[in-house]
């Protein structure tokens, strides 16, 4: 009878045991599941922002490329500029000194004219 009891005992803490193994065992698989949906969720988010990435990476270097088309072409348009200043000076000079030489030699025309207009009239007398 002492053995019944014992065994009662023993057999009452034993399901007491299995009970509270089983309900942290469920607990545990519940953690297992809800971790196992957010890792799924988190797996899911990486993928996103990596397609994203890929995205603003494509678009980096397309607008890069054309930043450098753009400052290429910049570029040729101040060489461009540049020259044209260039020869339109140098068309300016080149008008400056003609009217220079034509001033002289409408001045030594008629300054030759006079001279040519005096000696007809001591020619003359």
């Amino acid at each position: 009878m002492l053995v019944g009891r014992i065994q009662e005992e023993n057999q009452d803490q034993v399901e007491k045991l299995e009970k509270e193994f089983n309900d942290q065992k469920d607990i545990l698989f519940d953690n297992e599941k809800r971790l196992q949906n957010e890792l799924d969720t988190v797996v899911r988010e990486k993928i996103e922002v990596e397609e994203k990435l890929a995205d603003l990476t494509l678009k980096y270097e397309k607008l890069f490329d054309e930043m450098q088309k753009l400052t290429a072409s910049n570029e040729q348009e101040v060489i461009l500029r540049l020259q044209f200043e260039s020869k339109l000076n140098n068309l300016h000079s080149l008008h400056r000194d003609l009217g220079s030489k034509y001033e002289r030699a409408t001045e030594e025309i008629y300054s030759l004219e006079k001279i040519n207009a005096e000696q007809g009239e001591i020619n003359r007398i």
